[in-house]
């Protein structure tokens, strides 16, 4: 469930970041999306509503496409890349920095999408990644020196749900990467009277 598109409307392709628009379904009207994966390119729809934040999704699931033929991501995932993309576009560190969801890097066979690709003015890299569900040590280590090897400087992991109290995972990851993240997903209720 990407939040980057490729879209066109007569010329040529362009990649959007759909957390960047007020209202999608209006500002894309008339536009050909399709997929950034360049080993797909299916059509692509806008979804979103009260509870769902705004992204992509295949019209069709495309088994050979990297965002389409995982199963989909679930919506606390989805949230928690938009509260990290919140996060760092508020912070003062990443002022001047170009912040991208859902970044496909690929070397030859290997190819993997960041949930989030910070690059800085001074070219230095770094990729934001959301990790909700168990994971270990040596898995979250396999992934960041993948990034590594496909040119990424730093890797910050953000830890929730069933990772939120692994304090060895989080002690690895701020060795690894200088930083660590915490997602806390909490029930909120919200009264609208008209």
């Amino acid at each position: 469930m990407p939040f980057s598109a490729e879209v066109r409307k007569g010329g040529e392709w362009k990649r959007v970041d759909i957390t960047l628009m007020d209202t999608p379904k209006v500002e894309l009207l008339g536009y050909e999306v399709r997929c950034p994966d360049e080993d797909c390119h299916a059509p692509l729809i806008v979804k979103h509503g009260a509870v769902i934040a705004p992204h992509f999704a295949h019209k069709q699931v495309n088994p050979a496409c990297i965002f389409s033929g995982g199963g989909g991501e679930s919506q606390d995932h989805i949230a928690a890349k938009q509260a990290i993309i919140n996060r760092l576009r508020n912070s003062r560190l990443y002022r001047g920095a170009a912040i991208d969801p859902e970044r496909i890097l690929r070397d030859g066979a290997v190819k993997r999408i960041a949930d989030v690709f910070v690059t800085f003015p001074d070219g230095t890299t770094e990729v934001h990644e959301a990790q909700l569900s168990k994971t270990t040590v040596a898995e979250t280590q396999e992934r960041s020196d993948t990034y590594r090897a496909l040119g990424v400087d730093t890797v910050i992991w953000w830890f929730g749900r069933a990772n939120s109290g692994d304090t060895s995972l989080q002690q690895w990851a701020l060795r690894d990467g200088g930083l660590v993240g915490t997602l806390d997903f909490t029930m909120q209720r919200v009264t609208v009277e008209g």
